[in-house]
C-alpha cells in the first residue's frame, strides 16, 4: 500500500496545541516511551470519532511529535478522554516555514490559517493540509513514513467482535505479579499495553465479552483506575503512580483484610491537596436472574465493617470551617459480579455513602421485611465518575483537621507491619 492510500485512508487528522510545558504527560514520556498517556478535552474539541493520528504542537508554529490518537469513554461531565499508545518525537521540529516552501499561495494561507487560530487546543486539519505536512516529513526524514504507517496499523481494529480492543486488565494483573515474583520488570511493562491489535488473543479469551469476578478482583481492578488517570511508573514494593497530565495519583496495594480487620474498608482514597480521606468497601452485586443483587442478611462480615466505621467515625471532627458536602466518610461500591473484560476503566457498579445505605436497608425492611440492594431498589446512587469528581474537588471526605489523626493511624498500621491500599493524590 502506497503513502498516498495510507493518507486517504486518515480520517478527520488533527493537531494539538499544547501551550510550553503545559502537557505533562509528555514530560514522563520523555523517561518511559512504551507506556499509554492520555488527556481530557471538552466535547466541543473532540468533534469526531474515528481520528487514528495526531500531530501534537509544544511550541509556537511549529509540530513537535506525531501520536497515535484514540478517542476513548466520557472522563466527565462534557469531558472526553483520549489516549495515546504510540508517540514520535520529531529529531527536529517541523515549522510552518518548512511545511508550506514548496506549497501553492492558497495552501500557504490555510496552513497557516490553522497555526495562527487561538480558539482551540484541537484543530482539524484537511487532507490536503494533511498531505503537506506528510510531504514535509517525508523530506526530512524518510524514515518518519514507516513510523506514521505503525501508528495507522496500531489503530486497525480486528474483526473478531468479542475481542476488538484491550486484553483484560485482570489477566494483566495476574501475569504481572507471576513476572514481579521472578524479577521480570521488562515484560511488567510491556504487559500494561497489551493490545489484541498488536498480538493475536489468547485461546482463552477468544469468544470472552464478560467474566465472574470476586470482590478482591474487583479491587485490585480498581485500584489501577482513577478517572483518566494512567500508570506512569512502578515502584517495590506494589506502589505505582498513575497521572492525568496535571494531578498525579500514587497507589500503594498489599492486603485488603488488614484494613477490614481494622477500618472495615478495602480501599482508602487519600487528596493530598485537599486533605481528605474517603473509605470505600466493595461488595458484590450477585447475578440472579439477569439482575445483579446484593443481600445484606447474607452478609457475615457487614455487621462487623459497619461497627469499625462507626468507631472510627466517632473520632473525627465536625469542623465547620472546612465544607464538606455531607458528614460521610464511609462509602460502599457494589459491583456488578459480571465484568467486561476489555475494560481499562472502573469496575461496572454504583457508590452508596454509608448512611444512605443503611436508610435504604431501614425502609425496605418496613415496607416489606426483606432487605436487597440491586439497580432496581436504588435508583439514586453515584457513578463511577461522578465519584471521581467529588473526589477531584475535595467536596467528600474527612475534614482538614482529621488528617493528621488518619494518617497516623494508618502509619501506625504500616509500623507494625500491616498492609492496606492507599491512593495519594498530589500534584
Amino acid at each position: 500500500m502506497g503513502m498516498e492510500e495510507y493518507i486517504n485512508g486518515i480520517k478527520f487528522p488533527l493537531i494539538i496545541f499544547y501551550k510550553e510545558n503545559e502537557c505533562e504527560w509528555l514530560t514522563f514520556w520523555e523517561g518511559e516511551p512504551n507506556k499509554t498517556y492520555s488527556d481530557v478535552f471538552s466535547y466541543d474539541e473532540i468533534k469526531h470519532i474515528l481520528t487514528p493520528i495526531a500531530f501534537i504542537s509544544e511550541k509556537p508554529n511549529e509540530i513537535n511529535f506525531v501520536a497515535s490518537f484514540k478517542k476513548n469513554k466520557t472522563a466527565a461531565t462534557n469531558k472526553i478522554k483520549v489516549s495515546f499508545d504510540f508517540v514520535i518525537k520529531l529529531g527536529t521540529p517541523l515549522t510552518v516555514d518548512y511545511i508550506i516552501q514548496d506549497c501553492n499561495t492558497a495552501m500557504r494561507n490555510s496552513i497557516k490559517a490553522v497555526f495562527d487560530d487561538n480558539s482551540n487546543r484541537i484543530r482539524y486539519i484537511t487532507q490536503n493540509q494533511l498531505k503537506a505536512i506528510i510531504s514535509a516529513l517525508h523530506k526530512k526524514d524518510e524514515n518518519y513514513i514507516d513510523q506514521i504507517k505503525r501508528i495507522l496499523y496500531r489503530n486497525i481494529k480486528l474483526n473478531n467482535n468479542s475481542n476488538r480492543e484491550y486484553i483484560t486488565s485482570t489477566e494483566r494483573d495476574a501475569l504481572g505479579l507471576v513476572y514481579r515474583i521472578n524479577g521480570f520488570t521488562h515484560e511488567i511493562d510491556n504487559i500494561k499495553n497489551w493490545n489484541v491489535s498488536d498480538m493475536a488473543t489468547p485461546d482463552y479469551l477468544r469468544g470472552l465479552a464478560t467474566v465472574n469476578v470476586r470482590e478482591d478482583q474487583l479491587i485490585m481492578s480498581d485500584m489501577r483506575c482513577f478517572g483518566d488517570f494512567k500508570v506512569i511508573r512502578e515502584f517495590m514494593p506494589t506502589t505505582c503512580i498513575l497521572t492525568d497530565g496535571k494531578k498525579r495519583i500514587s497507589i500503594m496495594y498489599a492486603n485488603r483484610t488488614v484494613i477490614e480487620n481494622n477500618m472495615g474498608v478495602d480501599l482508602i482514597y487519600h487528596d493530598n491537596i485537599n486533605r481528605t480521606y474517603i473509605f470505600v468497601q466493595y461488595k458484590r452485586l450477585t447475578e440472579r436472574s439477569n439482575k445483579y443483587i446484593y443481600y445484606p442478611s447474607s452478609d457475615s462480615s457487614l455487621g462487623k465493617e459497619l461497627k469499625l466505621m462507626s468507631d472510627l467515625e466517632k473520632k473525627l471532627t465536625k469542623d465547620e470551617k472546612d465544607y464538606r458536602l455531607n458528614d460521610q466518610v464511609f462509602y460502599f461500591k457494589f459491583c456488578n459480579e459480571r465484568q467486561n473484560i476489555q475494560t481499562k476503566e472502573l469496575s461496572s457498579g454504583f457508590y452508596l455513602p454509608k448512611d444512605y445505605f443503611l436508610l435504604i436497608n431501614e425502609l425496605q425492611k418496613e415496607e416489606s421485611g426483606h432487605v436487597n440492594i440491586s439497580y432496581d431498589t436504588v435508583t439514586r446512587y453515584l457513578t463511577n465518575t461522578v465519584f471521581i469528581e467529588l473526589i477531584q474537588y475535595g467536596l467528600i471526605g474527612t475534614k482538614v483537621n482529621d488528617a493528621n489523626l488518619i494518617s497516623k493511624i494508618i502509619n501506625e498500621l504500616l509500623a507494625n507491619k500491616k498492609s492496606l491500599i492507599l491512593a495519594t493524590t498530589s500534584l
